[in-house]
């Protein structure tokens, strides 16, 4: 994802100026998966995320979830995880927040 782009959003997530977020057709680098992350663990605005063809891998699906199933103040009603690259679903937060949504 251009990282100018990605520094927006990532700053609306932090600031909580955004409701919905839906990544198509994005691909994301290490770096970016984590600091979407941080932003994702503080986040109390955010209604519905969607991952449909980015590919987060098993790391990135385990940071993503690990920040959503921690977060108890996110308002999280809907997540979608389509064709994402993941092929195994670690413990914790991980299967607990992917359990109903997971979709290689």
């Amino acid at each position: 994802m251009d990282t100018n782009d990605f520094n927006n959003i990532n700053a609306s997530i932090f600031s909580n100026k955004i409701l919905h977020l839906h990544f198509t057709d994005k691909s994301f680098t290490g770096e970016q998966i984590k600091a979407l992350a941080e932003a994702l663990a503080i986040n109390t605005s955010l209604h519905s995320l969607i991952f449909d063809n980015t590919p987060l891998g098993n790391d990135g699906a385990s940071l993503i979830a690990e920040a959503l199933y921690n977060n108890q103040k996110i308002p999280l009603h809907t997540l979608h995880v389509i064709e994402a690259r993941i092929t195994q679903i670690g413990g914790g937060g991980t299967s607990k927040t992917f359990r109903y949504t997971y979709s290689s």
